[in-house]
C-alpha cells in the first residue's frame, strides 16, 4: 500500500520540481505560440501616451513627435506629416497580427537589421511620453515579396504577418509638399501658380537671408499675407508672414523652392 501511494506521489512531485526550476530561471524563453498572435499588445494597450515615432533605414533617421492631435517632423521644423500617412502606419502597427514562425535568416527574409550592410529591412518604433518603448518591429521595404515579414530587434526569429505595413523612410512620404492653398485668394492666376509651387524641404523660420529679394501681398477675406523670397546657401526660400490665418499658420516655416518658381504677382 505504501509503495502504491509513493507510486501516486512522484508524478506530483516532479510537478512540482518544474514549477520551482521554471521560477528560478525567470527570463528562460516562453513557450512558442500556438495561433496567430499580436505583435505589438503593449502598443494596443498604451497608444494614448504615444508621443514619438522613429524610422531608421541603413543610415537614414527621421522621427515624428506628437503635439497635441498634430504628428510633426522636428527635422522639417515641426512642420505638420500627413495625417493619412501616420494614421495607416498607427493602424498598421496595431493590427499586425504574428501568423507564423517564417522559415529562413533574416538577411534572406529581408528584415535584416536596418544597420546590416546585408539588410534592407526598416526599423520602426513608437516611444511614449516617459520614453518607454511602446513598439519596436523591423518591417520589409516597400518592394519585397509575399508574406509580409516582420522580425523584433535582436530577435533570430522572423515571422509571417499577416499585413504588410508600409512605412515611409524620406521626407516626401511623410509631407505634402505643396502648400495649402489660402481661402479668398481672388486672382486666379496666383492661385494657379500657388497649387503648382512644390517645396523640396522645410525648416523653422526666419529665413537665413533676412532681406528678401522679392516679395507678394496678398488681400485675403480675414487679412494680408506676405510671399517673402530669400536665397541662402544656393537655396530659394519662401517664407511667408501676415495677418491672416492662413498666414500665421504658416509663418513658423521656410519652404525651399526650385529656382524662378514662385508665380508671378503684384509686389
Amino acid at each position: 500500500m505504501r509503495r502504491r501511494t509513493l507510486l501516486v506521489a512522484i508524478p506530483a512531485m516532479l510537478a512540482g520540481a518544474g514549477a520551482a526550476i521554471t521560477a528560478m530561471w525567470p527570463d528562460a524563453a516562453p513557450p512558442a505560440p500556438t495561433g496567430p498572435q499580436p505583435a505589438l499588445p503593449v502598443l494596443i494597450a498604451n497608444l494614448a501616451t504615444a508621443d514619438r515615432i522613429e524610422i531608421k533605414y541603413g543610415e537614414r533617421l527621421l522621427w515624428l513627435e506628437r503635439r497635441g492631435q498634430v504628428w510633426g517632423m522636428p527635422q522639417q521644423g515641426g512642420y505638420p506629416a500627413r495625417p493619412d500617412r501616420v494614421a495607416a502606419l498607427i493602424d498598421g502597427l496595431l493590427g499586425l497580427t504574428l501568423v507564423a514562425p517564417a522559415t529562413g535568416a533574416p538577411e534572406s527574409l529581408g528584415v535584416a537589421d536596418e544597420s546590416s550592410k546585408s539588410g534592407s529591412g526598416t526599423l520602426v518604433r513608437v516611444l511614449a511620453v516617459s520614453g518607454a518603448v511602446l513598439a519596436a518591429m523591423i518591417v520589409q521595404g516597400d518592394s519585397a515579396s509575399e508574406p509580409p515579414i516582420v522580425r523584433r530587434p535582436n530577435d533570430p526569429q522572423a515571422w509571417v504577418a499577416n499585413r504588410r505595413v508600409v512605412v515611409p523612410t524620406n521626407l516626401s512620404g511623410w509631407i505634402d509638399p505643396h502648400l495649402p492653398l489660402p481661402d479668398g485668394l481672388a486672382d486666379p492666376a496666383l492661385r494657379d501658380g500657388l497649387a503648382q509651387l512644390v517645396f523640396t524641404a522645410v525648416r523653422a523660420s526666419p529665413l537665413v537671408h533676412p532681406a528678401p529679394e522679392r516679395s507678394i501681398q496678398l488681400t485675403l477675406a480675414d487679412g494680408t499675407a506676405v510671399l517673402a523670397l530669400g536665397t541662402a546657401d544656393g537655396q530659394d526660400w519662401l517664407q511667408i508672414s501676415g495677418t491672416a490665418r492662413w498666414a500665421l499658420r504658416l509663418a513658423p516655416y521656410a519652404f525651399a523652392i526650385p529656382p524662378n518658381s514662385l508665380p508671378p504677382g503684384p509686389t
